[in-house]
């Protein structure tokens, strides 16, 4: 609502409540019976033609000029009317009137409103005057109501002056503020630009580090699965190097015991190596002792006594035969596989071993019928001769194997020495890489939780930039309406 219409609608309320209230009193003045209807009809006709006159007007245009004018003709001519008919108080009539007249604030229509209610009390005393009506009690009457008139219209007028003064500066205070709100929307405007344009390099930025960061997040969950999986295979690793130290320790422990058999081996191989040097000397001691008896086969007879002590020789030769064929049976069995062929020939020498004591028995028979049987004692000890001969063959070979077998079994003891110690760098070596694998294993861990706390923290972060962009869209939306 302008200040024009307020104006109009406070006078407007202003004019119904004093028309109201003189109408009600000159109503109550007709039912006591001081006032007589023509009057009180007319008194009602110019009260009520000019409110209806100023109220139309109002309806039409609540900004109207005209409504003030109005008012003040229709009042002015129904004070008239109660002047010039009433009692000698109804001039106090007029003081509301002028009172509502500085609603307006305009000092020229204040005065000129004073100047008229002046005027017509001054046209009602000339004419008390003219009809002798004018007393001194009337002239005291007088003069204070041109007073009262004079400095209620002058308190209008002064009242008015100060309203439109106000009105002035309120005014001014408003253009005042207009211009400086005017400022403040164009730096509004200007700001609302700058807001829109760094919300578009905001929300570009938002965008590239939302993408960024998603791509982070995207790398660091792969980092957090691939840690995960590295883990499980560094585990699975851990079991198998620990199987592979187990397995290790299985061969340390058979290569050990494979050097202790070989060693044993050995010790063997030199037992009946020498054993089979010992037959080897036997052996050509039986052939000499052979050659000699086929030389002496003649002078048998008188060497009776020779041959008993070359029986008994040869029965202690057999029974060293035996003795050797036995251990060399027991170290055979030792040897296992590889004491086969000289279990053949163990088995070949307590062979001969029986059959030198059976010739012994032989022997001993003839020489206890050496008479009767020379012939076959010669040829016994040329079967003898020949027997021995192919043993010291058998033996022969048994030594050669001997000799092999010693140089296989110390080759075997070496390879069996440098297995172990291969089987020994071999266990520290895994031992250092079980370690390593451990660390490796730790450090794997270490990286998986700050992986899964680096994921955790970009999720986090891409909720914040998720946020902000919605907030850089609100507000570059704001901005656009500002512009627009």
């Amino acid at each position: 609502m302008s200040s024009k219409a307020r104006e109009n609608k406070t006078v407007a309320i202003s004019y119904w409540v004093l028309s109201m209230v003189l109408l009600v009193a000159y109503a109550l003045e007709g039912i006591k019976g001081n006032r007589k209807i023509d009057y009180l009809a007319v008194f009602a006709a110019l009260n009520l033609i000019p409110l209806a006159i100023f109220q139309f007007l109002y309806m039409r245009n609540k900004e109207s000029k005209m409504i003030r004018y109005i008012y003040l003709v229709g009042y002015s001519i129904l004070y008239v009317f109660v002047l010039f008919t009433g009692l000698n108080n109804t001039f106090t009539y007029i003081l509301p009137f002028i009172v509502i007249i500085a609603i307006y604030s305009d000092i020229k229509y204040s005065l000129f409103a004073s100047a008229t209610a002046l005027v017509i009390n001054i046209v009602h005393i000339i004419y008390l005057a003219t009809r002798n009506k004018f007393d001194a009690e009337a002239i005291t009457n007088t003069e204070i109501l041109l007073a009262v008139i004079f400095i209620v219209g002058l308190f209008s007028a002064m009242a008015s002056k100060t309203l439109s003064k106000i009105s002035a500066d309120k005014v001014a205070e408003i253009q005042a503020q207009e211009n400086r709100n005017r400022q403040l929307v164009q730096h509004i405007l200007e700001s609302a630009n700058v807001i829109q344009e760094q919300s578009e390099e905001i929300k570009t930025g938002t965008d590239t580090l939302y993408d960024n960061s998603s791509a982070v997040e995207m790398a660091m969950a792969e980092v957090s699965n691939g840690s995960t999986e590295t883990a499980e295979a560094i585990q699975e690793q851990i079991e198998s190097t620990t199987a592979i130290q187990n397995h290790i320790d299985m061969v340390k422990d058979a290569s050990e015991g494979i050097l202790s058999n070989v060693n044993s081996t050995a010790s063997s191989v030199e037992t009946g190596r020498i054993s089979v040097d010992s037959l080897v000397s036997s052996m050509e001691q039986s052939r000499q002792a052979g050659s000699l008896v086929s030389e002496e086969m003649h002078s048998l007879i008188e060497q009776i006594k020779s041959m008993e002590d070359i029986l008994a020789l040869i029965n202690q030769i057999t029974k060293k035969t035996a003795l050797l064929s036995l251990n060399a049976s027991i170290e055979a069995a030792r040897a296992g596989e590889a004491g086969r062929g000289f279990s053949v020939v163990a088995g070949e020498i307590s062979s001969l071993a029986d059959q030198t004591s059976q010739a012994t028995q032989s022997i001993s028979s003839i020489i206890d019928n050496i008479t009767d049987r020379i012939s076959k004692t010669g040829e016994a000890t040329q079967s003898l001769l020949d027997r021995t001969g192919e043993q010291e063959k058998l033996v022969m070979q048994t030594a050669e194997q001997f000799r092999i077998m010693d140089e296989a079994t110390r080759n075997a003891t070496t390879m069996a020495q440098e297995l172990e110690k291969s089987v020994e760098q071999l266990d520290v070596s895994n031992k250092v890489i079980v370690e390593s694998i451990q660390n490796i294993s730790a450090i794997s861990e270490e990286v998986s939780a700050h992986a899964q706390i680096t994921y955790e923290k970009s999720v986090n972060n891409n909720d914040i930039l998720r946020n902000i962009r919605q907030y850089v869209e609100v507000l570059e939306s704001t901005a656009n309406e500002l512009v627009q």
